[in-house]
């Protein structure tokens, strides 16, 4: 059930993502600033979601667009590719089986780069619906600034003309030239 934050009880993910095995909070920042309490009231909402749904793998990951983390009510910066080990350490009512995970929205970005890629190989409409979903985000993603590295990719013309999902020229991580 979606809720807008005002019906939570302690916090609403940006994105929450979940299966009959595990529970994704993904927490977007791009110039908003990240604090503890926040991470503490998401450890806590996976908690509370466990003793009333059944116990899930329970991860939070942070999308965020410098290197460098700061949590700003301690005053605290590290690595986003420390989050795992920094992060359980400050929690205040302990993460129990809570995975943390951080990293910027360029690696991510290219990732994705690398999936549309990996698409291009497939021929079938789910992949190729999938690779104009890709590239839109990415290129969103390259005209908010949030990509440092640009890449050129060239999506071929569909085999078939009838098509209908559009490919054209991809730059600038996705943007269409």
């Amino acid at each position: 059930m979606l809720k807008t934050p005002e019906e939570c009880e302690f916090i609403q993910p940006d994105v929450h993502l979940e299966s009959d095995v595990s529970r994704v909070f993904i927490e977007l920042k791009v110039d908003a600033r990240l604090t503890l309490s926040q991470l503490n009231k998401y450890v806590l909402l996976h908690r509370t979601l466990n003793e009333q749904r059944g116990i899930k793998r329970s991860y939070i990951v942070l999308l965020v667009k410098q290197q460098t983390i700061m949590l700003a009510d301690v005053k605290k910066r590290f690595n986003c590719h420390d989050a795992a080990t920094v992060i359980p350490g400050l929690i205040e009512s302990g993460i129990g089986e809570t995975v943390f995970g951080a990293t910027t929205w360029d690696a991510f970005g290219h990732k994705l780069l690398e999936e549309l890629n990996r698409r291009q190989e497939q021929k079938n409409e789910a992949s190729e619906m999938l690779s104009v979903v890709i590239n839109d985000f990415l290129a969103d993603l390259d005209a908010r600034g949030l990509l440092a590295t640009p890449a050129r990719l060239e999506l071929p013309a569909p085999a078939d003309q009838s098509s209908r999902f559009p490919r054209n020229t991809v730059s600038e991580y996705g943007g269409n030239s």
